[in-house]
């Protein structure tokens, strides 16, 4: 094993490799009608040459973005079967379903999946998990802060839907595991993942975030509409390319969550507007509290069993 740009590299083993692994390095150099210093010679070129070490960080980089696209496919499929299928966020009747697709699909696939996921790729050093936006709790008290202040101002200068302080609890708490499984998912996962195994290309960063807010933009296709409108996907690939900037100089996965749950408040707010739906939500709901409070527990745990397995 060599280490590579993005952590540990498996280097794929030739013959002479697979005879060291196995044990039986002077059968397979009779075998192969070669000398032990022939044989010594071969494996020295072997475990040096630049080309077989390129291939192994290529190969691995591979597998992380594969990893990571896969999450997402997964996500984003269970989001179009809960959600855009049924057209849930518009049916204010379907409650029930509207719970169960923000478990299955953001709580058990954009939060749970996503930590293993990235528990997996810390723990085999493919990234670091202050890539991925975990990082001190100071620094993240910090960027919480900062990404309270600035999400609150945006929303502010966008002339809401409503100021109703019932209303803005509910809809920040009804969208937080969306938000959480967004950042998640298409920032810690894919776009640290992305940038990790394109270290050698010239702009990695720049490169990983603009995936991330490709598809991002991409992933309401799998919503009810008007979030699947080609206008509305073209918008919020921009909002993505804003939460790109905020989460990769921030480095930090609680203040972009907070930061993004904002821009999204606004238009969630003012879709159900259009509907007459926020009525419902000048009482406090408690299902709503309950869930948003499970996803950030969520997270802090995973947080801690990540650190834990990157020691």
């Amino acid at each position: 094993m060599a280490w590579g740009i993005a952590g540990p590299t498996t280097i794929q083993p030739s013959a002479a490799l697979s005879a060291i692994i196995a044990g039986k390095p002077s059968r397979w150099a009779e075998d192969a009608g070669l000398s032990r210093a022939d044989f010594e010679s071969d494996l020295v070129s072997e475990v040096t040459d630049p080309q077989v070490q390129a291939r192994g960080v290529h190969d691995r980089g591979d597998a992380t973005v594969r990893l990571a696209l896969t999450l997402y496919a997964v996500w984003t499929g269970a989001t179009y079967a809960l959600e855009g299928a049924p057209r849930t966020l518009l049916r204010p009747e379907a409650a029930g379903l509207r719970a169960l697709y923000t478990v299955v699909a953001n709580i058990l696939i954009g939060v749970i999946g996503a930590g293993l996921v990235l528990r997996h790729l810390a723990r085999e050093r493919r990234i670091v998990p202050a890539a991925a936006g975990f990082r001190t709790g100071r620094r993240s008290a910090l960027a919480t802060g900062i990404g309270f202040v600035l999400g609150a101002a945006v929303y502010l200068l966008q002339g809401p839907p409503s100021l109703d302080p019932i209303i803005l609890v509910n809809g920040f708490a009804q969208v937080l595991p969306v938000s959480a499984a967004e950042v998640l998912v298409c920032w810690s996962v894919v776009g640290a993942a992305a940038e990790a195994s394109w270290r050698s290309r010239r702009t990695p960063t720049l490169l990983a975030a603009l995936l991330a807010s490709v598809l991002f933009g991409l992933y309401h296709l799998a919503h009810s509409p008007p979030f699947n409108t080609s206008a509305m996907i073209g918008g919020l690939t921009l909002v993505g390319l804003v939460t790109s900037v905020f989460f990769f100089v921030g480095r930090d996965v609680y203040g972009t969550i907070v930061f993004h749950n904002f821009l999204a408040l606004f238009g969630v707010l003012q879709a159900l507007a259009g509907t007459g739906g926020l009525v419902r939500y000048k009482t406090l709901q408690a299902p709503l509290l309950i869930t948003a409070a499970l996803a950030i527990g969520l997270i802090v745990a995973m947080h801690r069993l990540m650190t834990a397995s990157s020691d």
